[in-house]
């Protein structure tokens, strides 16, 4: 059975309640920090997939790619939407299987909030009908029967500054569900947040795996260093801080900041991480 193949990047919180999952992409202009860059909540995938003309023009461009993985190279055209002011969901997925996730190696926030500042508690209506008020530009349901993953790239781990949460960190998350029907690919529906307004992208059964990447990144390319506590560290995700507006009580908390190696120059550059994602539990906690 083809899959749909959901990966996520960028500032994204993965919310838990039981096993529920839901990513929320975070709304940079509402964080009032001007040091943080614009970052933009997008979906983008083959337009070839798509199943309906009128679907396709709903994207707000399109750009050309050229896939040369394969033994024979391929020419594909991307179709990209916005979803800052959507949820986004999906019909006709399925795993007959129970479903394998695992979101530890996410930047766990309890755990860093809980090292500078005990029993905090956080934003509950992130989840509600409407979470544009509470810094959430975008919002993706993700289906009860995906497998999930927190993908790490870089092994070493990370330790926060101040407070000293040490713990490996994910650079992108992938979700994975089956096809529900054979014949039939499965539907995504962007439902504007307060709104009955919805855009519905139903896509080719025929043709292997659907793929889509979720992200919400902005253009950094690099940052300034900042040196941390340890000298021969540097503060490597210095926009981390815009998860603390996820936090409700204490008002006031020290931000801790994930400390790293000072990474190479390369061709003049130097590359930097600023897009680490987040997962919060709020497993007992009503919306």
């Amino acid at each position: 059975m083809a899959k749909l193949i959901v990966n996520l990047i960028g500032r994204i919180c993965i919310v838990q309640q039981g096993n529920a999952l839901t990513a929320l992409f975070m709304d940079t202009g509402a964080s009032g920090d001007r040091a943080i860059r614009e970052h933009r909540p997008l979906l983008a995938t083959s337009l070839d997939r798509i199943a309906q003309q009128s679907a396709a023009e709903t994207s707000l461009v399109t750009i050309g790619a050229v896939l040369t993985g394969s033994a024979a190279p391929k020419t594909d055209s991307i179709g990209i939407w916005s979803l800052d002011g959507y949820e986004m969901t999906v019909d006709g997925v399925a795993n007959a299987a129970k479903p394998a996730r695992d979101v530890t190696k996410l930047a766990d926030l309890g755990a860093i909030v809980d090292s500078v500042a005990k029993n905090a508690t956080y934003e509950q209506r992130i989840l509600s009908a409407n979470p544009k008020r509470y810094g959430i530009a975008g919002r993706f349901v993700i289906p009860d029967d995906a497998d999930v993953t927190a993908v790490v790239v870089d092994a070493a781990p990370r330790k926060f500054v101040p407070g000293g949460h040490t713990q490996q960190l994910a650079d992108f998350v992938t979700c994975s569900i089956d096809f529900a029907n054979a014949l039939k690919g499965p539907t995504v529906t962007l439902r504007r947040f307060g709104s009955r307004e919805r855009t519905r992208l139903a896509f080719k059964a025929q043709g292997g795996d659907v793929t889509m990447t979720l992200s919400n990144l902005c253009n950094c390319v690099e940052q300034p260093l900042v040196q941390g506590p340890d000298p021969n560290m540097v503060l490597e995700d210095r926009e981390f801080r815009l998860y603390y507006k996820l936090v409700k009580s204490p008002k006031r908390i020290a931000r801790p900041t994930p400390e790293a190696p000072a990474p190479p120059v390369i061709g003049g550059v130097r590359p930097v991480r600023c897009y680490y994602a987040i997962r919060l539990d709020l497993t007992g906690v009503s919306s």
